[in-house]
């Protein structure tokens, strides 16, 4: 019996068309400096005073205490984006011109609640690619589109606990339908879950390409160690781009 999490993966990989061209721009992505900055002056602030009513006081003690973990985030997703890297990201037809992968890290966040697990990803993800396959470049993006996602949630409930302004870029922002408390403390035990998992087995997992190779007669690509899998791996997408552009 399919899972309403799965079912849902199916029908939106269903539902989305890609489109020629290189992918708009996430405003939040673009606004990390931004962001990080108000995350600091939210610190500062929850710091130096009290707040009206104990749920306000939870989610200030949980982003406290965890700082470090926002700010470790912050630090991933602009090493893990950089600006040619997401211009190979499939743009995504009917939503603004948004990475498709970005659009599936929304869906499954909201799917799950922001309560992430890496079993519901994998059923999401092999769900979705039942329909339609995320390319190599989606399947790398994912988890930093995920840590983007639950930064932008973080910092939309931080807003609604303290009397600073949000950032531009996140003003127009879907606001998560839960408490401050419960999204805060969330977010915040997700961005840890996802950086203690080992993506390039989540990678390898999900993988078509890295699916045909493992069926070499042989054997010898599945004894090879990860970096010379990944080599090549890149070596025959390279080889299907020249040949799809003769």
């Amino acid at each position: 019996m399919i899972r309403a999490i799965e079912a849902r993966a199916a029908r939106l990989a269903k539902a989305h068309a890609c489109e020629p061209g290189r992918p708009t721009s996430i405003g939040s992505l673009d606004a990390l400096v931004e962001i990080r900055r108000f995350l600091q002056r939210a610190h500062n602030q929850l710091t130096a005073k009290g707040l009206p009513d104990l749920d306000a006081e939870k989610a200030a003690e949980w982003f406290l205490d965890n700082y470090h973990v926002v700010q470790r985030a912050i630090g991933q997703i602009e090493r893990d984006m950089p600006s040619g890297f997401y211009r190979r990201l499939p743009r995504l037809s009917g939503r603004g011109g948004l990475p498709r992968v970005f659009v599936v890290a929304q869906e499954f966040v909201a799917a799950t609640d922001y309560r992430f697990d890496l079993v519901e990803l994998d059923g999401f993800v092999a769900a979705y690619q039942s329909e339609t396959a995320l390319n190599t470049a989606e399947l790398w993006a994912l988890p930093t589109m995920l840590r983007l996602v639950q930064l932008e949630a973080l910092t939309l409930s931080l807003s609604r606990i303290t009397d600073l302004a949000l950032p531009g870029s996140l003003i127009a922002a879907t606001e998560p339908q839960l408490r401050p408390v419960d999204v805060t403390a969330r977010c915040l035990r997700d961005l840890m879950s996802l950086a203690t998992i080992k993506w390039s087995d989540f990678f390898e997992r999900h993988s078509r390409i890295d699916s045909v190779l493992r069926k070499d007669p042989a054997g010898a690509y599945g004894s090879m160690d990860f970096e010379t899998r990944d080599r090549y791996r890149r070596a025959t997408i390279q080889c299907n781009a020249e040949m799809t552009h003769r």
